[in-house]
């Protein structure tokens, strides 16, 4: 057994009777853990070496590895397929709304549609109003284009110079 050992068999009370000289001389001379060589609980040296471990151990330790490795890459896809799935769920229940506002104020234009269009028939019924027919037509002739005369232009360019072109503020 090791002076240390011994002390520490004792406990503190016996430390604490020790004149303090004794004490620091006692660590002095004990080396320091960086210099001492690891011991073994039974005394003996350690191999700078660790046993080799049996092949099964080995295996099984790889095996935890592996697995490890395994649950940490399908949580991560799991939760990466989840939040994607409810985002797909989400765009949706967006779009989906969205197409049914469309819907509602599509009846909605079509009703003011028809609204409209029978107000107009109760109103052509209830007046003297004659009915569209071809043969009450009037056909107006196309108008055959201008020519240019020199005069228009001469007079335009004789009124520009007095009056100040128009420029609107702002819109």
């Amino acid at each position: 057994m090791t002076a240390t050992q011994s002390l520490r068999a004792r406990g503190p009370q016996t430390r604490s009777r020790q004149p303090l000289r004794s004490r620091r001389s006692q660590a002095r001379s004990q080396p320091t853990r960086r210099e001492r060589p690891d011991l073994s609980p039974s005394g003996s040296l350690r191999s700078a070496h660790p046993q080799s471990q049996p092949g099964w151990v080995v295996a099984l330790q790889w095996c935890q590895r592996t697995s490890t490795i395994l649950a940490f890459l399908s949580c991560s896809t799991v939760l990466g397929i989840y939040s994607w799935t409810v985002y797909t769920q989400e765009r949706w229940n967006q779009q989906y709304e969205a197409l049914q506002q469309m819907r509602r104020h599509e009846r909605q234009f079509l009703l003011t549609q028809e609204s409209i269009a029978n107000s107009l028939r109760d109103t052509a019924a209830r007046s003297d109003m004659v009915p569209l027919v071809p043969e009450r037509m009037i056909e107006v002739p196309i108008a055959p284009p201008r020519e240019d005369s020199g005069s228009d232009l001469q007079h335009q360019s004789q009124v520009s110079p007095q009056q100040e072109p128009f420029f609107p503020v702002g819109y």
